[in-house]
Protein backbone atom coordinates (compact mmCIF):
# COMPACT_ATOMS: atom_id res chain seq x y z
CA UNK A 1 0.00 0.00 0.00
CA UNK A 2 1.51 3.59 -1.12
CA UNK A 3 0.27 6.54 1.06
CA UNK A 4 -0.22 8.99 -2.08
CA UNK A 5 -0.55 13.00 -1.29
CA UNK A 6 -3.21 14.66 -3.24
CA UNK A 7 -2.29 18.38 -4.07
CA UNK A 8 -5.32 19.59 -5.78
CA UNK A 9 -4.96 23.58 -7.66
CA UNK A 10 -5.38 25.83 -10.39
CA UNK A 11 -1.49 25.82 -11.03
CA UNK A 12 -1.71 29.03 -12.91
CA UNK A 13 1.04 29.14 -12.95
CA UNK A 14 2.90 26.35 -10.33
CA UNK A 15 5.30 28.17 -8.54
CA UNK A 16 7.94 27.08 -6.14
CA UNK A 17 6.11 27.08 -3.13
CA UNK A 18 3.30 24.38 -4.18
CA UNK A 19 6.77 21.98 -5.31
CA UNK A 20 8.38 22.70 -1.66
CA UNK A 21 5.42 21.73 0.04
CA UNK A 22 5.28 18.83 -1.90
CA UNK A 23 9.00 18.15 -0.89
CA UNK A 24 8.18 18.64 2.61
CA UNK A 25 5.42 16.33 3.01
CA UNK A 26 7.59 13.68 1.13
CA UNK A 27 10.44 14.38 3.55
CA UNK A 28 8.71 14.30 6.63
CA UNK A 29 7.71 11.01 5.77
CA UNK A 30 4.20 11.81 5.49
CA UNK A 31 3.70 10.51 2.09
CA UNK A 32 4.96 8.08 -0.66
CA UNK A 33 4.59 9.70 -3.45
CA UNK A 34 2.85 13.19 -4.39
CA UNK A 35 -0.04 13.64 -7.03
CA UNK A 36 -0.09 16.85 -8.25
CA UNK A 37 -4.45 17.48 -9.19
CA UNK A 38 -4.77 20.08 -12.20
CA UNK A 39 -8.18 21.83 -11.95
CA UNK A 40 -10.00 22.33 -14.90
CA UNK A 41 -11.42 25.41 -13.20
CA UNK A 42 -12.27 25.91 -9.83
CA UNK A 43 -15.80 27.20 -9.59
CA UNK A 44 -14.76 29.59 -7.11
CA UNK A 45 -12.18 31.68 -9.77
CA UNK A 46 -13.17 33.16 -12.81
CA UNK A 47 -12.36 31.15 -16.14
CA UNK A 48 -8.85 30.28 -16.03
CA UNK A 49 -6.76 32.40 -18.65
CA UNK A 50 -4.45 29.42 -19.65
CA UNK A 51 -5.62 26.23 -20.65
CA UNK A 52 -5.99 23.33 -18.65
CA UNK A 53 -3.00 21.46 -20.61
CA UNK A 54 -1.00 24.12 -20.75
CA UNK A 55 -1.21 24.30 -17.31
CA UNK A 56 -0.88 20.72 -17.09
CA UNK A 57 2.46 20.80 -19.07
CA UNK A 58 4.11 23.30 -16.84
CA UNK A 59 3.07 20.97 -13.79
CA UNK A 60 5.00 17.92 -15.37
CA UNK A 61 8.09 20.25 -16.47
CA UNK A 62 8.55 21.43 -12.87
CA UNK A 63 8.14 17.88 -11.37
CA UNK A 64 9.60 15.93 -13.80
CA UNK A 65 13.04 16.25 -11.47
CA UNK A 66 11.22 13.96 -9.02
CA UNK A 67 10.45 10.51 -9.53
CA UNK A 68 8.03 10.80 -6.51
CA UNK A 69 5.88 13.39 -7.89
CA UNK A 70 3.22 12.38 -10.93
CA UNK A 71 0.34 15.17 -12.43
CA UNK A 72 -3.14 14.04 -13.01
CA UNK A 73 -5.19 15.39 -15.57
CA UNK A 74 -8.10 13.48 -13.97
CA UNK A 75 -10.51 16.47 -13.47
CA UNK A 76 -9.95 16.76 -17.42
CA UNK A 77 -11.11 13.46 -18.17
CA UNK A 78 -14.05 12.99 -15.66
CA UNK A 79 -15.29 16.79 -17.43
CA UNK A 80 -14.69 14.79 -21.13
CA UNK A 81 -16.68 11.91 -20.02
CA UNK A 82 -19.74 14.38 -18.57
CA UNK A 83 -18.89 13.30 -15.20
CA UNK A 84 -18.41 15.80 -12.32
CA UNK A 85 -14.71 17.32 -11.72
CA UNK A 86 -15.69 17.69 -7.98
CA UNK A 87 -13.28 17.29 -5.47
CA UNK A 88 -15.87 14.82 -4.08
CA UNK A 89 -15.82 12.73 -7.06
CA UNK A 90 -12.39 12.87 -8.15
CA UNK A 91 -11.32 11.34 -4.57
CA UNK A 92 -13.60 8.40 -4.95
CA UNK A 93 -12.26 8.30 -8.76
CA UNK A 94 -9.12 7.56 -7.40
CA UNK A 95 -10.11 5.33 -3.88
CA UNK A 96 -12.14 3.16 -6.68
CA UNK A 97 -9.47 3.05 -9.59
CA UNK A 98 -6.67 2.58 -6.61
CA UNK A 99 -8.03 0.75 -3.83
CA UNK A 100 -4.96 -0.51 -2.20
CA UNK A 101 -3.91 2.90 -1.69
CA UNK A 102 -4.34 5.85 0.85
CA UNK A 103 -4.99 9.01 0.34
CA UNK A 104 -3.67 12.60 2.22
CA UNK A 105 -5.08 15.74 0.71
CA UNK A 106 -2.22 18.60 1.13
CA UNK A 107 -3.93 21.98 1.44
CA UNK A 108 -3.25 25.13 3.24
CA UNK A 109 -5.60 26.19 6.23
CA UNK A 110 -7.44 28.47 4.26
CA UNK A 111 -8.28 25.95 2.10
CA UNK A 112 -8.90 23.54 4.50
CA UNK A 113 -11.40 26.23 6.23
CA UNK A 114 -13.88 26.55 2.75
CA UNK A 115 -13.87 22.73 2.68
CA UNK A 116 -17.04 22.54 4.35
CA UNK A 117 -18.74 24.77 1.78
CA UNK A 118 -17.71 22.52 -1.42
CA UNK A 119 -19.71 20.06 -2.87
CA UNK A 120 -20.50 16.99 0.07
CA UNK A 121 -17.17 18.76 1.72
CA UNK A 122 -18.77 17.71 5.02
CA UNK A 123 -18.23 14.30 3.73
CA UNK A 124 -14.98 15.26 2.51
CA UNK A 125 -14.12 16.12 5.79
CA UNK A 126 -15.37 12.87 7.52
CA UNK A 127 -13.79 10.43 5.31
CA UNK A 128 -10.44 11.85 3.96
CA UNK A 129 -7.33 12.47 5.90
CA UNK A 130 -5.49 15.59 5.41
CA UNK A 131 -2.04 17.04 5.70
CA UNK A 132 -2.60 21.30 6.18
CA UNK A 133 0.12 23.60 5.86
CA UNK A 134 -0.57 26.86 7.17
CA UNK A 135 1.11 29.96 7.11
CA UNK A 136 1.24 31.72 10.12
CA UNK A 137 2.29 28.46 12.85
CA UNK A 138 -1.12 28.92 14.46
CA UNK A 139 -2.81 25.48 14.04
CA UNK A 140 -6.38 25.02 13.75
CA UNK A 141 -8.76 23.40 15.92
CA UNK A 142 -8.13 19.91 16.16
CA UNK A 143 -9.59 17.76 14.03
CA UNK A 144 -8.95 13.64 13.82
CA UNK A 145 -9.01 14.15 9.99
CA UNK A 146 -5.66 16.30 10.11
CA UNK A 147 -2.71 13.86 10.02
CA UNK A 148 -0.26 16.74 10.09
CA UNK A 149 0.03 20.61 10.75
CA UNK A 150 3.32 21.79 8.95
CA UNK A 151 4.19 25.58 8.91
CA UNK A 152 5.66 27.15 6.04
CA UNK A 153 7.63 30.42 6.88
CA UNK A 154 7.64 32.59 3.47
CA UNK A 155 5.02 30.84 1.48
CA UNK A 156 2.67 34.42 1.96
CA UNK A 157 5.49 35.01 -0.72
CA UNK A 158 3.84 32.62 -3.30
CA UNK A 159 0.66 33.50 -5.20
CA UNK A 160 0.44 32.49 -8.68
CA UNK A 161 -2.06 35.76 -8.81
CA UNK A 162 1.04 37.88 -7.74
CA UNK A 163 3.32 36.16 -10.17
CA UNK A 164 0.72 36.57 -12.99
CA UNK A 165 0.42 40.12 -12.24
CA UNK A 166 4.55 40.28 -12.16
CA UNK A 167 4.64 38.84 -15.41
CA UNK A 168 2.19 41.40 -16.96
CA UNK A 169 4.60 43.78 -15.81
CA UNK A 170 7.77 42.23 -17.40
CA UNK A 171 9.23 41.52 -13.95
CA UNK A 172 11.58 39.16 -13.13
CA UNK A 173 10.29 35.90 -11.53
CA UNK A 174 12.53 33.71 -11.41
CA UNK A 175 12.55 33.19 -7.44
CA UNK A 176 9.26 32.07 -7.28
CA UNK A 177 8.78 29.81 -10.29
CA UNK A 178 10.95 26.44 -11.68
CA UNK A 179 13.60 27.50 -14.03
CA UNK A 180 12.20 24.81 -16.06
CA UNK A 181 9.18 26.05 -16.58
CA UNK A 182 10.61 29.90 -18.10
CA UNK A 183 13.19 28.30 -20.12
CA UNK A 184 11.38 25.24 -22.01
CA UNK A 185 7.61 26.63 -21.95
CA UNK A 186 7.71 29.94 -22.94
CA UNK A 187 5.69 31.12 -19.93
CA UNK A 188 5.70 34.94 -20.51
CA UNK A 189 3.73 34.49 -23.54
CA UNK A 190 1.31 31.86 -21.95
CA UNK A 191 0.58 34.87 -19.32
CA UNK A 192 0.62 38.13 -22.22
Amino acid sequence: MERIGLLFGSFNPIHNGHIAIAEKCLSEGLVDAVNFVVAYQNPFKEKYSVKFWDRSILVQKAIEYNEKFFVSHIEKLLGDLHRSTKTYDVINHFKNRYPDNEYYIICGDDMYNQISQWYKGDEILKNCKFIVFTRDSKELQNNDNILAYLSFDGFEDYSSSKIREMIKNNEDISKYVPESIIKNNKLYDLYN
